[in-house]
């Protein structure tokens, strides 16, 4: 029996956030909304929202630099996300973070089509998960470290 796409879609959503979170970096995205969104679904991860921060991205990404080596950037689709991927890429990699874009380009190039934001790609997964039933996304709940109490 093939699978759906509703399932293909689904089952890839899963494994590159699995990916993602097993490594437990700091995931960079653009807004609040973002982080909310992600929360639903990753409760566990480690989210920096760029635009929420007070102060320039050169002094963000530098702060970033003295905390981590690895993060993973999950921009939105569109023409600010493509921009701020470049920018912050440079920024970090220029002080030596190693900066996935990989599974952000991986997300862009499966969902662009359903969705232009990271916020809408959750909604979008979210609601594949309630339409079919198929409960995937449990598993990335228990992924990463809890918050410190």
């Amino acid at each position: 029996m093939s699978k759906s796409l509703d399932e293909e879609l689904l089952e890839f959503f899963v494994k590159i956030f699995a990916e993602i979170l097993r490594q437990d970096p700091i995931i960079l995205v653009e807004g609040k909304r973002d982080v909310l969104a992600l929360r639903r679904v990753a409760p566990h991860a480690r989210l920096v929202a760029v635009k929420a921060v007070r102060g320039s991205l050169t002094a963000l990404c530098d702060r970033i630099a003295r905390q981590t080596s690895y993060v993973v950037v999950l921009f939105d689709f569109d023409e600010e996300g493509e921009y701020l991927t470049s920018k912050v890429s440079y920024l970090l990699s220029s002080s030596g973070v190693d900066v996935n874009v990989q599974c952000w380009r991986s997300l862009k190039d499966k969902f662009r089509s359903f969705a232009n934001s990271i916020e809408a790609l959750v909604q979008f997964v979210l609601s594949i998960e309630k339409r079919t039933g198929l409960q995937m996304l449990a598993t990335l709940k228990t992924m990463g470290k809890p918050p410190p109490s």
